[in-house]
């Protein structure tokens, strides 16, 4: 609803009204809606923008931030009379013109129509508003309007008084504030706080007996008191204050200004005096080490400052004014740059550079703060999109939130927002807080930060350290990384290397990562990096600087930029604790090379024990091929690497004997990280004896494939050997049961789980034992090996009486019968002593089934007489990936949907099922997992009381592995994800449109893309992106029918087809799926961002499955270019062709954006830099040298701001003319990478030949106009094609003019030529001319669709191939016919005249499309003539298509006239609907058609058809009807059919097929009559 009117019928009730009124809306935001011209003056201003440029539009704008409480909290506070509905309000603010003001006033409740629910606000300047009493009513102090008239005539007494030669005034102006006294109110409410405003009153006056003194508002109070002394008696007045409160964060803060002012200087009203004594007082109101402060001139310019920052700051945010630097962040370990911190810095092309300790506390102040926020995090955001785009390394950027942003608006609702925006990685966004925020507003902040966690975000501590509550930060919030507060390195001595080092102790105990700042000097970094603190910033690495002087920075100091897999391989490294006595070190390794990159002194102490003085001489000795020992340690190295346990070797060097013990701690595709302990043993015992028994042990533990302690009095179980994944030899588990019920669920078959729980009970053990008679207890159960099979392993338990507690030794082994080489000969032999001597046969043979149903490796089935599971074994349930059979039984295979071929299968269990009949090896196509796979089945009928009362069936399972990889090595199964490669994909896709054809079975096919996974090879370990790979095909299979074929084609696109029947609530399982993926933010304790766009498509829709793919292709481009515009794909990107770039009057460059090496100037450019026309002019230049003038990159370069497909147009003075320049900038692809292209224009020259250029235009696009018109003129698409042929040619004096189009088969020929009169025709010569032989043509429209040539000999040397098609071409222009993204074939104009080649040029650039345009009118009109002669149900002719066969029958040719009547169609349309009926119609069709064909059949009407068949007698004609009749009979089809033979010339066509019909009536009436009888 417009608001205009609401608030005019407002102004003519509300202006009349006496205070200022405002109307805010009931909404966290608080906007203001209305207010009246009193409230406009009020504020001092003169317009409603005014008013909300001052306020920003907010009821917090009104005020003091300070003073700031929203209006429903005020409301339920009970400020006032609440059952009257309306509260009390006072609070402090600054007009327009800078006065400060005290304002009161009351709102209420109220409701607008067309504004809703607001606060009425009804305000009053509370100077001019007093009561006539002179005294405050709460403390009894003066009022202020009493005040301020008091002290001002006691002030112009004593001007009056004043000498000359005096030096002041004897008097001061106090003023005074109670910090955080809210607090207060809130705590003890506010008849208390009143209480204690009383009270400090009484102080006051105490202090200042006959002084003047007032309270201003709510916690300020105003003095008038001699100067004399007063900073002592300030000192003890706040002293006396704060002991009375006693509240450490509420203290008595005093400013003290002067009367004095300067001869001559223009008198200020006394307000104005108290209200710097203000400015001085809010000046250390967040000092503690500070009760008072003396007014001076630069707080005035604070103020001015602050005024000006508040005012400016939007502009400041649109105009550029604010730009985002970035501070390199340094890895010790490495040196190599791991991160940039975005920072903000203003500069103001008047003022200068302001600095962030001056408007970031002034815009937290005014909770502006989460505006500046914002676009920080969009402009890093974008940084972080233009790199992505140009392939440049990228860091991490870590941006900061204010307290603020969490109260003022949702931060992580907004950075998933830019997220998305700019599609970007979630890894490259790390999220800072200080740790001042988390003083306050606790609980808001744990929910969030928690929020980010689980979305994938690092959260990191800002300036730890800096504030009181820093332990209980780290007990209360989950943080990635500390960043410990520069503050600790300013003042840099041995208590505060005490500290640093104990926070990174502490946060590596805590598993924290490190960050320190303010790093300046090398002292500091070498004292970081010896303690372990694994990042540094500060000075010492860089200042905040632009991006792009970043870059050049990076380069200067030769800094590599770390990636992701380094990352997080150096953070897994940079949490081993190297303050410690133990000797530890770090190394790098890689296979030809091994460092110590990170070691303590203790190791550098043993290490010297053996010769070698350092790390830096270890680390030279590695490099040198000849050192003795490199090989034993490069060895030791690389069997770590591989092995997930502690290596170790023992080795002597220097006469000392030492042990290197060396585990991998992470790998990167290029180095794996290791930790290193090393220890003399010089002075050890001999260890001999030990290794003896130590080898003996180890062979005795090669018979088990498991060994396990358990310590029953510790209750924890001790891994010495182990068969499983779960756990390592070393390990130690302290929960027994717990580690039962693991090992139960992943390992023990599910009918053994029970019972193995209860052997695992120590107690139940040692019971066992005792009755053994041998100290052990024996069981067996199933266990599943690595290769999905069970087998049985015995688990014997070994009770050690000897110990104190009677510990428990478990050792695992296969059973004798899973190693027993002839098990078939033995086992008959061994089976008489399990059995008992008698059992029935029946008993035997339920033993024997059971048996095999639950451990046969072979899948069964059973199915009851219509086909429905009724139950399956163990190995078929396997066999599938089902869980259980619910999910099966009562259903048949066709309501599944996983057999590909249900008819054929259908048909062969009903033999079973009603004939008995046994089905060997049949095979068949069913999905396993999603994939098709050939199967072999077996079944034959189950009988009950002699009859047939289901079958059972069993797959014959080959061998998988092998099978899986065959197929992968054929491209049908992917490596990595199991479903359908590309190649098995176009299989699955063929046959599913097979089947659509032959048997009207519609499917579809979802093509979905995680375009993020391309990158997964440089950003992940092998198994990290196997792990994330593995989570989105088990997301796609969990929401994907059963019956769904799932492809995997690459670059993290996948495909699913399904028969269309099977697909409900397509969308649904869409938006579930796209959820799931997206909401996977960690794999493996790494961040990742995954996006999922899916677009499906029936194969109905595009009637083949070539044309399927292109669609979906084309749809799924379509949806990720609507989600994000500048993903554009590089089709539609713009090609440069240099030759037009030579001949342009602008001037043209192109710049490499990532070393701004200039890779060309054109012509043009040269002449308006006055260099020669030549590349040895710019060539190995940079563009800031020649087109700037300066030695290094602009600070306001543009670079990465720019983006393809979006010009950037500005208009800047260049040093090298003397005019404006117009400069375009636009990012191009050049040779693989994105280049600055850039157009430059002399407006004054542009402005001389614009009339001229403008004239040449008109012309031409008149001529362009005059040739379109005369195309589309013509009613026949082919004779406007030839006349515009002709007007082209001619106009561009050409020897001729020819279209080519291209077949669909391979081949290109000429459709049209024009041609001067004297040339010959060369149509026949150039007809079904190979593709293949034209591909330098081709090859060139893939990046332009023009192809120029002013001469065609150099063109020729360069493609010796290439011939060709027409003698005599010495010129010509080509141009290529696209339509909708296909190629139609291509024009050439021959030996156009010299002078009108610019013409041609610019005539078929713009002309090619019209041309192709009418190609395809043409063809459409075709096709829509073809379509008007064949009906489109059956295919078959219509009644137009039988009058134009007739006329083409000769004289004298014996026509038969077969005319046919389906009877029953309308009953079959209304019983069972118009599909039913279609079908009917098309089976009818269908017999005509097998009898002559489709072009002697056609449908006269909705039931009625004429089959025409030439030469044919009476004789023969009444043998075929009588066949026709037979064959409708049999295939169950009721059509009545009557015939009549005719010789032409024909009598009226309408006459013959009335005859023809008559008789075809007879024929339905005895039909009708025949079935009445039956």
């Amino acid at each position: 609803m417009d608001a205009e009117p609401i608030k005019k019928q407002l102004h003519r009730y509300y202006d009349m009204i006496a205070g200022g009124v405002c109307l805010v809306r009931q909404s966290a935001e608080e906007q203001i809606l209305f207010v009246n011209k009193k409230m406009l003056k009020l504020y001092q201003c003169k317009t409603e923008q005014e008013f909300y440029q001052l306020t920003k539009g907010r009821f917090a704008g009104l005020m003091e931030a300070d003073d700031y409480m929203p209006l429903e909290a005020r409301m339920n506070s009970r400020h006032g009379e609440a059952a009257e509905g309306y509260a009390f309000l006072a609070f402090r603010c600054y007009t327009k013109e800078g006065v400060y003001l005290h304002v009161e006033g009351t709102f209420q409740n109220g409701t607008v129509p067309g504004f809703g629910k607001v606060w009425m606000l009804n305000l009053v300047n509370k100077e001019r508003s007093m009561a006539v009493s002179d005294l405050d009513p709460v403390t009894g102090l003066l009022n202020m309007h009493a005040f301020y008239q008091r002290v001002e005539k006691k002030i112009d007494a004593q001007r009056a008084k004043r000498q000359p030669d005096d030096t002041g005034m004897l008097y001061c102006p106090v003023y005074l504030n109670l910090t955080n006294f809210k607090v207060y109110n809130e705590t003890h409410g506010l008849y208390e706080g009143d209480r204690m405003l009383r009270k400090i009153g009484q102080i006051l006056k105490s202090k200042f007996p006959s002084s003047y003194i007032t309270r201003l508002s709510g916690d300020n109070f105003a003095l008038f008191v001699p100067r004399q002394g007063l900073e002592i008696k300030i000192r003890d007045l706040c002293q006396a204050v704060n002991n009375e409160i006693h509240l450490p964060n509420i203290t008595m803060k005093a400013g003290i200004g002067s009367f004095d002012e300067e001869a001559g200087a223009r008198r200020r009203t006394i307000t104005a005096y108290f209200d710097q004594a203000k400015l001085a007082c809010d000046s250390i109101k967040k000092d503690a080490t500070r009760f008072a402060a003396f007014y001076h001139d630069s707080m005035r310019r604070s103020m001015a400052d602050r005024i000006f920052i508040l005012d400016n700051l939007d502009r400041a945010i649109e105009q550029g004014h604010i730009q985002v630097y970035y501070q390199p962040v340094i890895r010790t370990m490495t040196g190599k740059l791991c991160g940039c911190e975005a920072l903000a810095r203003w500069i103001d092309p008047v003022k200068g550079t302001i600095s962030p300790a001056s408007f970031i506390p002034v815009l937290e102040e005014s909770r502006l703060i989460s505006r500046l926020d914002r676009y920080v995090i969009e402009k890093v955001a974008q940084l972080l999109r233009y790199q992505l785009e140009n392939n440049l390394p990228m860091v991490p950027i870590s941006v900061n939130l204010s307290r603020y942003d969490f109260i003022l608006m949702d931060p992580l609702a907004f950075v998933e927002r830019i997220v998305e925006q700019y599609h970007i990685p979630r890894y490259y966004l790390r999220i800072e807080v200080t740790e001042s925020v988390l003083v306050k507003n606790r609980h808001l902040l744990i929910d969030k930060l928690r929020q980010f966690h689980q979305s994938g975000y690092q959260v990191w501590l800002d300036d730890f350290g800096s504030a009181y509550s820093s332990l209980n930060v780290l007990q209360n919030y989950e943080f990635d990384e500390l960043k410990i507060d520069q503050g600790l390195l300013r003042y840099f001595n041995e208590d505060s290397r005490k500290i640093i080092r104990s926070i990174v102790l502490m946060a590596k105990e805590m598993g924290i990562h490190v960050l320190a700042e303010g790093a300046e000097t090398k002292e500091h970094v070498d004292f970081l990096r010896s303690i372990g603190c694994e990042k540094i910033q500060g000075y010492y690495y860089g200042r905040p600087m632009p991006y792009e002087l970043l870059r050049e920075h990076c380069k200067k100091k030769g800094w590599l930029l770390e990636t992701l897999s380094e990352e997080q391989a150096c953070d897994a490294a940079g949490l081993v604790n190297l303050i410690t006595d133990a000797p530890v070190a770090i190394f790098q390794y890689r296979e030809d090379d091994a460092q110590i990159i990170s070691a303590n002194d203790a190791y550098q102490k043993v290490l010297a024990t053996s010769g070698t003085s350092s790390r830096e001489e270890f680390n030279e000795n590695m490099r040198t091929a000849s050192y003795p020992m490199r090989e034993k340690f490069m060895t030791l190295l690389a069997s770590a690497a591989h092995s997930v346990r502690e290596e170790h070797m023992t080795f002597v060097e220097n006469g000392q004997y030492l042990r290197l013990n060396a585990q991998k701690i992470a790998a990167t595709p290029d180095f794996t990280l290791m930790l290193a302990r090393l220890a003399n043993i010089t002075y050890d015992q001999d260890l001999t004896a030990f290794h003896q028994y130590e080898n003996v042990f180890r062979n005795l533990m090669l018979v088990y494939d498991g060994i396990y302690f358990i310590d029953r009095q510790r209750k924890a179980l001790y891994v010495i050997e182990s068969m499983t994944s779960l756990w390592q030899a070393g390990d130690v588990v302290d929960d027994l049961k717990k580690m039962a019920d693991t090992y139960a669920r992943h390992y023990i078959h599910p009918e053994d789980r029970t019972r193995f729980r209860r052997f695992l009970d120590p107690a139940v053990i040692y019971q066992q034992a005792e009755r053994s008679g041998r100290s052990e207890a024996i069981e067996m159960f199933r266990v599943k090996r690595p290769d999905g099979r069970f087998v049985w392993m015995i688990f014997d338990a070994i009770v050690i009486y000897k110990s104190t507690a009677k510990d428990i030794l478990i050792c695992v082994r296969e059973n004798i019968w899973e190693r027993q080489e002839n098990l078939h000969a033995l086992l008959p032999k061994f089976l008489p002593y399990l059995q008992p001597s008698e059992q029935s046969s029946l008993h035997e043979a339920a033993m024997l089934w059971q048996a095999a149903c639950n451990f046969s490796s072979i899948p069964f089935y059973w199915k009851d007489n219509e086909r429905r599971y009724r139950g399956v074994n163990p190995a078929f349930l396997d066999y599938f990936g089902l869980a259980d059979a619910e999910a099966i039984l009562g259903k048949t295979d066709a309501e599944l949907g996983w057999c590909l071929q249900d008819e054929e299968e259908e048909q062969a269990e009903k033999e079973i099922l009603q004939k008995g009949k046994t089905c060997r090896d049949y095979r068949t196509f069913v999905l396993v997992h999603g994939i098709p796979q050939r199967i072999s089945l077996s079944a034959f009928p189950v009988y009950q009381g002699g009859k047939i009362t289901g079958l059972l069936g069993s797959i014959n399972v080959r061998d998988t592995a092998t099978e899986k990889r065959e197929l992968e090595s054929l491209g049908i199964l992917d490596r990595d994800t199991g479903f359908l490669g590309f190649r098995g994909m176009t299989m699955a896709g063929m046959r599913l449109e097979d089947d659509r054809v032959r048997r009207g079975e519609d499917y579809l096919a979802t093509i979905l893309q995680v375009p993020e996974i391309k990158a997964l090879v440089h950003q992940y370990s092998r198994e990290t992106q196997q792990q994330i790979l593995s989570e989105i095909c088990t997301a796609i299979r969990g929401h994907a029918p059963k019956s769904a074929i799932f492809c995997y084609i690459g670059s993290g696109v996948f495909c699913i087809f399904s028969k269309a029947k099977y697909t409900d609530a397509l969308t649904e399982r869409l938006n579930a799926l796209k959820s799931t993926v997206e909401s996977i933010t960690s794999v493996a304790g790494y961040s990742c961002t995954l996006t999922l766009t899916a677009t499906t498509i029936r194969g109905s829709e595009a009637k083949g499955f070539n044309t399927l793919l292109y669609l979906l292709a084309k749809r799924l481009n379509d949806a990720i270019c609507q989600r994000w515009p500048f993903e554009r794909p590089s089709g539609d990107s713009i090609q440069i062709s240099m030759a037009q770039l030579k001949e342009a009057e602008d001037g043209i460059s192109l710049i490499d954006i990532d070393t701004y090496d200039i890779l060309y100037f054109n012509p043009a450019l040269l002449h308006m830099l006055k260099l020669p026309v030549s590349p040895d002019s710019y060539r190995g230049r940079k563009c800031y040298e020649l087109l700037a003038g300066r030695a290094a990159p602009c600070t306001d370069c543009i670079n990465h701001t720019l983006q393809r497909y979006h010009l950037h147009t500005w208009k800047r003075s260049a040093y090298f003319t003397s005019g404006t320049i117009l400069q375009r900038d636009m990012l191009v692809p050049w040779k693989g990478k994105n280049a600055r292209f850039s157009i430059m224009t002399n407006l004054q020259h542009y402005q001389k030949d614009l009339e001229s250029e403008k004239n040449t235009l008109l012309r031409r696009e008149e001529v362009i106009n005059d040739i379109i018109t005369i195309g589309i003129q013509e009613p026949d698409p082919e004779e406007g094609i030839r006349k515009m042929m002709a007007r082209i040619g001619e106009t561009l004096q050409a020897e001729r003019f020819l279209i080519f189009e291209e077949s669909g088969h391979g081949t290109v020929s000429s459709t049209y030529e024009w041609r001067r009169d004297t040339a010959e025709s060369v149509m026949k010569d150039t007809q079904n001319v190979p593709i293949a032989s034209l591909k330098p043509l081709y090859d060139h429209f893939e990046h332009n669709h023009m192809l120029i040539l002013h001469e065609v000999e150099p063109f020729l040397q360069l493609h010796p191939d290439f011939q060709p098609m027409i003698q005599g071409l010495t010129s010509l222009v080509s141009g290529h016919l696209i339509q909708s993204g296909r190629s139609l074939g291509f024009t050439e104009v021959v030996n156009p005249a010299s002078e009108s080649f610019s013409s041609a040029t610019f005539l078929l650039s713009s002309l090619t499309s019209v041309l192709a345009i009418m190609l395809r009118n043409r063809d459409m009109i075709h096709r829509l003539e073809t379509y008007s002669y064949r009906d489109q149900l059956t295919g078959v002719g219509n009644r137009r298509a039988l009058l134009s066969f007739i006329r083409t029958i000769p004289d004298g040719t014996s026509l038969a006239f077969f005319f046919g009547d389906i009877n029953g169609l309308k009953v079959e349309n209304d019983t069972k609907g118009h599909e039913a009926g279609d079908l009917l119609i098309k089976k009818a069709a269908t017999v005509l058609v097998a009898a002559e064909g489709p072009e002697r059949v056609f449908r006269m009407g909705g039931d009625e058809f004429l089959l025409v068949v030439e030469n044919i007698t009476k004789q023969e004609a009444d043998a075929m009807l009588k066949e026709l009749r037979a064959t409708y009979a049999r295939q169950h089809v009721s059509v009545a059919i009557g015939c009549t033979v005719q010789v032409s010339p024909l009598r009226s066509i309408d006459t013959i097929l009335s005859e023809a019909d008559a008789l075809m009536y007879e024929n339905k009436r005895q039909m009708h009559a025949h079935h009445k009888e039956s």
